[in-house]
């Protein structure tokens, strides 16, 4: 079996730890009709200006599970990820934070 990359494990991980939590809080959720039992998936703050890499993983991080709310970083591009992403998905907020470049 190839190796993979240790990005791509840890994202694996990650989708996986989000998941399972987004599962945990599902009950909720339902029970609330969709106004409590959310559980964040942060994106890498790295990507603070790659607009369409940060939508592309958000929308994946979303598909894991319909109360993922996603965290974007809240730089320039990132509102704009936002607007395209509570177009699409409807679960997204700006999360202010420190840059780790």
């Amino acid at each position: 079996m190839p190796r993979r990359p240790a990005s791509e494990l840890a994202w694996l991980t990650y989708k996986e730890v989000v998941r399972r939590g987004a599962e945990m809080y599902r009950p909720v959720f339902e029970a609330s009709g969709g106004r409590f039992g959310f559980i964040s998936g942060q994106l890498d703050p790295r990507l603070l200006t790659e607009t369409d890499r940060m939508v592309e993983e958000a929308v994946e991080l979303h598909g894991l599970a319909p109360n993922v709310m996603i965290k974007v970083p809240a730089s320039l591009q990132g509102i704009d990820g936002v607007r395209r992403l509570l177009e699409e998905t409807g679960a997204a907020r700006a999360a202010e934070g420190r840059h780790a470049g």
